[in-house]
């Protein structure tokens, strides 16, 4: 073979193999759907009780997450853009005891059985990171899912 054979195959390999790894990161919104618990949570660079945030379930349709505890139940509609990586979802609360209509626009990536939500609310830019930091008003979630 030619040296500039050589290349060019070298070349279509490494090609092939980042087009497999693009694919392999690709957010897969089928594998969110079902039942989850929490795990952790922050708020503006400070971490949720966890014992309270344990307390609620939380279910994943096609078309909403719904959260719910003993008390209350908050229906969020969603969707989620999957040509971003990381995936960037938008939420909007359709059911809630205190109101619909609050929306929130956020990043959401899936890691085995692990599920990461950071958003910001109405208003604000999608963080980038999954990072909550003192001063924002940044919310971060980790789910594993409900056996």
């Amino acid at each position: 073979m030619r040296n500039w054979q050589v290349t060019a195959w070298v070349a279509l390999f490494a090609m092939s193999l980042t087009a497999v790894h693009a694919e392999e990161k690709k957010f897969d919104r089928e594998k969110i759907l079902g039942k989850w618990t929490y795990q952790a949570g922050q708020k503006s660079g400070i971490a949720s009780e966890i014992e309270a945030l344990q307390k609620s379930r939380v279910t994943i349709t096609k078309e909403t997450i719904t959260l719910e505890d003993d008390n209350n139940k908050f229906v969020i509609k969603y969707t989620i853009d999957t040509s971003k990586t990381p995936a960037v979802i938008d939420m909007e609360i359709t059911e809630s005891p205190f109101g619909a209509g609050a929306k929130a626009i956020g990043i959401i990536a899936l890691d085995g059985e692990t599920l990461k939500i950071c958003y910001a609310p109405m208003g604000e830019k999608a963080p980038e990171k999954f990072e909550t930091k003192e001063g924002s008003s940044t919310h971060m979630f980790m789910l594993k899912r409900a056996k």
